[in-house]
């Protein structure tokens, strides 16, 4: 019963080294892992440079209205050089001013959306949208019709809608004269105390023309 005693007690005294043996080599793998598992988690949360809200086109969107022709951007971030690009060439076209200036200019008063673009030098892109819509009223005159009764009168004409830029002229220049004949406003002269019906004609830069009457009579 002793010999059985003592090796009972042996075999006791042998489990809780071992035991803590074999807590000691686990936790000493798991410190050394420790670094590489925070370094993987480190890595994985600082995103990567130079990503699209680092790139990118100022204003982010235009609309041209009427009469609207032109615009300026500018890009930010990327690496030069930078290309430029419209995606319809029938709507406007874009000239780069520098590497990260642009000018878009609307082909007449053309509408609908036009995306323009810049790649840079790794090629990343950034767009924006241009978008023309509008019409601009019909080309007239205001007055369209008018009296002078008093020799070397003036009356002021003024161009209303159409497209600028505009160009007035005078059917018979025997009768009155214009001035400021490329302005949106002229002043008609009556020459001396002629008398008559004269024609104004006002022509936009699409080639739609209006016309307004001015009468002549009397005089002193």
């Amino acid at each position: 019963m002793a010999a059985d005693y003592g090796e009972l007690m042996i075999h006791d005294s042998e489990t809780p080294w071992s035991a803590a043996r074999y807590f000691s080599l686990a936790f000493l793998a798991c410190a050394l892992c420790w670094p590489v598992v925070s370094g993987c988690d480190n890595n994985s949360s600082g995103g990567e440079p130079g990503g699209p809200d680092d790139f990118f086109i100022s204003p982010r969107s235009v609309t041209l209205g009427p009469g609207d022709t032109t615009a300026t951007f500018s890009v930010s971030g990327g690496d030069e050089p930078m290309t430029w690009a419209v995606s319809d060439p029938g709507l406007g076209s874009v000239t780069a001013t520098t590497g990260r200036l642009a000018n878009y200019t609307r082909n007449g008063m053309t509408q609908g959306g036009n995306d323009i673009s810049v790649t840079d030098a790794i090629g990343r892109i950034s767009r924006v949208l241009v978008v023309q819509g509008g019409t601009l009223p019909s080309l007239g005159i205001s007055p369209a019709q008018v009296t002078l009764t008093s020799s070397n009168e003036v009356v002021t004409l003024t161009a209303r809608g159409g497209t600028p830029p505009v160009l007035w002229a005078v059917i018979d220049a025997s009768l009155g004269t214009l001035s400021n004949t490329d302005q949106s406003a002229v002043n008609y002269r009556r020459n001396g105390a002629e008398e008559g019906q004269n024609i104004v004609e006002l022509t936009d830069s699409n080639g739609t023309i209006s016309t307004a009457t001015v009468v002549q009579r009397g005089g002193n």
